[in-house]
């Protein structure tokens, strides 16, 4: 799962097809990679700035989603200067999206590893397993042939 500015994976541990809609489920994984306070942001020059970036993939996150509180909207963030992202994609002003719908005080952020736009690519994978000697379980997503030669 992607874009042209970053990568990651994660295993399928199941789909459900219903209304015309596949939906994949990805067990207990959160993909939801960090979180904080918003400190500032800036529609000029399109930047979140945040109280603290922690070290998370060594704050790899361009190419990442930056999501308000509530996770109603997602930017995606292109540069990472010191704790202030940059994003693209707001329709309308960043105070705006980064309020405080709790109540609490804070506007949080979320960072996710994925977002709206971003591609799929769904391998094919092959597992084999040896249960005991010359007798192996094979399970795969496409159709196998497996030849062990005997001597």
């Amino acid at each position: 799962m992607g874009n042209e500015l970053q990568q990651t994976s994660y295993t399928i541990v199941g789909a459900q097809v219903a209304d015309g809609r596949t939906t994949l489920s990805f067990g207990d994984t959160l993909m939801l990679v960090q979180m904080g306070p918003v400190e500032a942001t800036d529609d000029a020059a399109g930047t979140v700035a945040v109280s603290k970036l922690g070290r998370v993939d060594g704050a790899q996150h361009r190419g990442r989603w930056l999501l308000n509180e509530d996770r109603s909207v997602a930017l995606r963030i292109t540069n990472v200067a010191g704790s202030t992202f940059t994003v693209e994609g707001a329709q309308q002003p960043l105070d705006a999206i980064f309020t405080d719908p709790d109540g609490d005080g804070r506007r949080q952020f979320w960072v996710s590893d994925i977002g709206p736009g971003d591609g799929w690519r769904l391998p094919a994978v092959t597992f084999v397993e040896r249960v005991r000697p010359n007798f192996y379980r094979v399970e795969a997503m496409t159709e196998v042939e497996l030849s062990v030669p005997w001597e």
